[in-house]
């Protein structure tokens, strides 16, 4: 007795394989993402671990988890003043002059060293 089972004229047989393949799909997608992010925070490519994932997940995976963190160039932050913002990074804040005595105070002071009056800010 042949037990034929069809829906619509498909073979029950060929509906749970394309059911299986969808639920692989899916498996494969969540899990290779995983294994994507992984790789990116140690400083890897994420789109060639997803694509590695996709089509092999386990080796994938070890691979990702084996890898070591790659180095990143430590860059200067650049040293502004806090008084004045326009000034580019490289410069380095100029001295200020005092208007009565014109002798050089440092440029984090308000007051002359010299002689105690208020510097100017815009300076």
């Amino acid at each position: 007795m042949n037990a034929n089972i069809s829906i619509n004229g498909f073979n029950l047989e060929w509906i749970f394989g394309f059911i299986w393949i969808f639920v692989w799909l899916i498996f494969s997608l969540v899990f290779s993402f995983i294994v994507a992010s992984i790789a990116q925070r140690k400083g890897y490519s994420f789109g060639g671990f997803l694509a590695f994932g996709v089509f092999a997940f386990v080796p994938a995976l070890i691979v990702a988890l084996m890898l070591p963190y790659r180095s990143r160039p430590v860059q200067d932050e650049p040293a502004y003043n806090a008084g004045d913002r326009s000034a580019s990074p490289a410069t380095p804040p100029s001295p200020k002059q005092c208007q009565y005595c014109a002798s050089l105070n440092p440029p984090d002071v308000y007051k002359c060293q010299h002689c105690g009056a208020p510097l100017l800010l815009s300076e």
